[in-house]
């Protein structure tokens, strides 16, 4: 099974009260639900790395913004342990806003699995616009013959004439062929 979540951060303060790591909250609200891979949005963790949480079942994987910038965004998987190890490739984080990640399915085809995490509607129009822009490109590098899911915080209102909604249906008109 797959899903989304936007986590609001997965960071870990010293004064915080919560009684154990973001992350292993995490894992174990998936393992409970029977979630084998969930597109995380929203991470807030710098640079791009993994972790493994051993008690939950899950691998972290991060894209974020380097760590002398805000780490005000940021995107990820988390993936149940047991998966990662029979994969070719892991995630691959694009930028702070975008990571993929291909299953193979057979020998010549894949699952491409794009993790988002949209610009928010107060962002400029410049910023909108480099997002969707990388998303086509990312959705345009996936071959045609591959099956392609989107999950994330897309941040926006549809609608054909947005481009948050032209980025829907071109996606849409391409499965659909």
């Amino acid at each position: 099974m797959i899903g989304t979540w936007n986590v609001r951060t997965l960071l870990d303060r010293a004064i915080s009260s919560r009684p154990g790591r973001r992350t292993a909250l995490i894992a174990r609200e998936l393992q409970r639900y029977h979630i084998d891979i969930v597109a995380l949005s929203e991470t807030r963790i710098d640079d791009e790395g993994s972790l493994r949480e051993e008690g939950g079942g899950c691998t972290f994987f991060w894209k974020g913004k380097p760590q002398t910038e805000d780490r005000i965004h940021g995107v990820g998987f988390a993936i149940r342990t047991a998966l990662p190890k029979s994969m070719p490739a892991l995630p691959v984080g694009i930028n702070e806003r975008l990571m993929k990640l291909c299953i193979p399915l057979s020998r010549i085809r894949h699952l491409t699995i794009i993790s988002a995490y949209a610009p928010t509607l107060t962002s400029s129009d410049d910023a909108k616009e480099k997002f969707y822009e990388q998303f086509d490109q990312v959705i345009r590098s996936t071959l045609p013959s591959d099956k392609l899911v989107t999950l994330g915080d897309f941040n926006a209102r549809g609608g054909e004439t947005t481009a948050a909604g032209k980025a829907f249906w071109q996606t849409r008109s391409r499965q659909d062929q």
